[in-house]
């Protein structure tokens, strides 16, 4: 019972990937929201977005590094430790952005995908939570955007 119990678990606790939209309303401010944004909203986009994993070589109480150099080293100025914990977040900040760009790539592939197949696509009035259809020229709008994104994030 307990190995079902655990395998359960195991299949259960991935990580998972949301989809979050963003858009700017007419006082210039930006918002981000699992919502569709209003028709009237400027510059829509779809950002998706994960949990954040816990580095291996953390504590997990402080975040503190628990194996490795000391910070300074014997010779090593705090210059040059500043500058490599620069360069260390800097990469940091690299990586998960190239994290984020491969999870909008995939989404927006996925957006094509779905809107290339054919099958009819509803879409919910905020205001009203009434039910439309997106037409031709509306489906061929999305699919330039999804295209749009597509080239963005997919390089």
């Amino acid at each position: 019972m307990n190995k079902y119990l655990i395998v359960a678990l195991m299949f259960f606790s991935g990580s998972s990937l949301a989809a979050a939209n963003k858009w700017i309303d007419d006082q210039g401010r930006v918002h981000y929201s699992d919502q569709i944004p209003p028709a009237h909203a400027k510059d829509q986009s779809t950002v998706y977005t994960s949990t954040p994993a816990i580095p291996v070589d953390a504590s997990p109480v402080s975040g503190v590094p628990t194996g490795g150099k000391p910070a300074t080293a014997k010779g090593e100025t705090k210059n040059d430790s500043a500058a490599k914990k620069a360069a260390a977040d800097k990469a940091a900040q690299e990586a998960a952005l190239k994290a984020q760009n491969q999870a909008n790539c995939l989404g927006a592939k996925q957006n094509l995908a779905n809107l290339k197949d054919g099958m009819r696509i509803a879409t919910i009035d905020p205001n009203t939570g009434e039910r439309s259809y997106l037409d031709d020229a509306q489906r061929q709008k999305s699919m330039d955007d999804a295209q749009q994104q597509i080239s963005k994030f997919c390089q």
